[in-house]
């Protein structure tokens, strides 16, 4: 049986940070620094009460994570419409991507970053932040990436319970 040792939920996503640190679509040092701050200082709390716990494995899902396995996807040589569930990326493979992003001072240098949506191109950098940072501060060294939600999560796990208490 899985149990939950910890689990918490942020309001810090892409649309809100691009919104409070790259309204303008650029991405300055300056920017860049005091977003980093404030999503380390925002995670704190998640920081200390994971730090009490071991984990197996991280796993990912949703548009950034999907971005940045698509990215990376492209460095590698992969194919363009390859499922990219169970994708497996590594800490030094999503520096190369941050730093990708980084460089791509405009919303239309970021366009031209092979495997991003052109969807997300204006909240990647923020997305990459994010993901860079739990990266670091959780000290998770790779990601496995799941194309289903956390939503879908949910509901195969409340079946399997069921399922389960049904035996």
């Amino acid at each position: 049986q899985r149990n939950i040792a910890y689990d918490n939920s942020l309001k810090l996503g892409s649309i809100r940070l691009t919104q409070r640190f790259f309204k303008d679509g650029l991405t300055a040092a300056k920017q860049v620094k005091a977003c980093r701050q404030f999503i380390r200082g925002f995670m704190q709390h998640v920081i200390r009460e994971s730090g009490k716990h071991k984990f197996e494995a991280a796993v990912g899902s949703s548009g950034t994570i999907l971005n940045i396995a698509s990215i990376i996807n492209f460095k590698r040589g992969g194919n363009a419409d390859i499922k990219l569930n169970n994708f497996t990326f590594t800490k030094d493979e999503l520096a190369g991507v941050v730093d990708d992003i980084l460089e791509a001072k405009t919303l239309k240098q970021r366009y031209k970053i092979p495997g991003l949506d052109e969807d997300r191109a204006d909240i990647i950098t923020a997305g990459a932040l994010i993901v860079e940072q739990i990266f670091k501060e959780l000290k998770i060294k790779e990601m496995t990436v799941s194309e289903y939600s956390l939503r879908e999560g949910i509901i195969f796990d409340t079946i399997e319970k069921l399922f389960m208490n049904k035996l």
